[in-house]
């Protein structure tokens, strides 16, 4: 039993510096896809004014600034996954850190 007091009480002085760095990974994230998502409008819009979408009608134009942004929309469904999963990441290590203070507690009652 001492082993696993040891155990938890290592996770438990360790995870802060580790929920640190996945904050840090979460707000990079976030400002990854802010600045592809940012991207994504520039290209489309840089489409639509150099004539470039010269459909008959809104939904022609609109389809063909999507044709033409192509790259850019698929750098911001990768950043939209990747913030997905550093959330998710971050999630997972503050629950880990919920449970580990539980068992502290119970722990602290056992001799």
């Amino acid at each position: 039993m001492n082993e696993t007091r040891e155990r938890a009480v290592e996770r438990l002085m360790a995870l802060p510096a580790v929920i640190n760095e996945a904050e840090e990974w979460a707000v990079t994230s976030a400002w990854n896809l802010a600045l592809s998502q940012d991207a994504l409008t520039d290209a489309e819009s840089a489409a639509r004014i150099s004539g470039e979408c010269d459909g008959p009608n809104a939904e022609a134009r609109a389809a063909q600034a999507r044709a033409k942004t192509v790259a850019e929309r698929l750098d911001v469904r990768t950043d939209e996954h990747k913030h997905a999963e550093a959330r998710s990441h971050l999630s997972a290590l503050q629950s880990e850190l919920d449970a580990l203070r539980a068992v502290a507690v119970l722990l602290q009652g056992m001799p």
